[in-house]
């Protein structure tokens, strides 16, 4: 696993007192020097009111899916996968990452309100996308 460490100066404290945060690039989440969560994903704004999926007058031709940031590194143009790590620490096989049926079910009704093109192509990316299988099947099958 890859964990870089940021040294910031932090105008709030002492000037001799060290501050640093931690990122993750296999979870993208950045963790300050006691573990927590910068932003915890309480926080977090709810997609649905955030941006909402609507086409207008236009018909689709294009929907890309973000699957996640999930990577095994495994691609030949990747440039980080010649970067020596433990064979085993980027990968994870548990559900943590599995969004479920339900999840999957509502995400498909959003797109009920938008008008797609009779050709509309469907691009699924983010990381590696057939790490979450899972989710990958029942989503490209509704």
């Amino acid at each position: 696993m890859a964990l870089f460490k940021f040294y910031l100066q932090d105008i709030r404290k002492q000037e001799d007192e060290e501050y640093y945060l931690t990122y993750d690039n296999m979870t993208s989440e950045l963790r300050e020097a006691n573990g927590d969560i910068v932003i915890p994903q309480s926080q977090y704004q709810d997609w649905d009111d955030y941006y909402k999926m609507d086409s207008g007058k236009r018909n689709l031709k294009k929907i890309k899916i973000q699957m996640g940031l999930k990577c095994n590194y495994s691609c030949e143009y990747c440039s980080q996968r010649f970067v020596p790590r433990n064979k085993d620490d980027h990968l994870d096989t548990s559900d943590q990452y599995h969004i479920g049926d339900e999840e999957v079910n509502a995400y498909v009704r959003k797109f009920d309100n938008i008008t797609l093109d009779e050709k509309v192509h469907f691009e699924l990316w983010g990381g590696e996308p057939f790490l979450y299988w899972k989710t990958l099947q029942p989503l490209v099958i509704k």
